[in-house]
């Protein structure tokens, strides 16, 4: 799994330049992104992207993810912050982070 994820991630980098590129890709092309709600958010989870790949187009990966892998909430923990936070903006996160 771990593998097949590496060269996803590898191959997603050949057609792209920058990560504000990579979602938009031509190996993405047919990925739906959409339960990632904040737009901006996909242009640094690159590697939530690789695997939403793997789950849609593998349907032993999707069944390894469904039924043996402990699955963790991002929202549950150090990153729950990040809901109502405009990560475009320094100074929101320092601030949340600080106080």
């Amino acid at each position: 799994l771990v593998t097949a994820w590496r060269d996803v991630h590898m191959a997603g980098w050949r057609d792209v330049s920058s990560r504000f590129d990579f979602a938009q890709g031509p190996l993405f092309r047919d990925v739906d992104l959409s339960y990632i709600s904040i737009e901006e958010h996909r242009t640094w989870l690159t590697m939530h992207i690789c695997f939403k790949k793997l789950i849609d187009e593998d349907p032993e990966v999707r069944r390894i993810w469904a039924e043996d892998m402990l699955l963790l909430r991002a929202d549950d923990g150090a990153m729950k912050w990040m809901g109502d936070v405009d990560a475009s903006s320094d100074e929101d996160c320092a601030r949340r982070w600080v106080f």
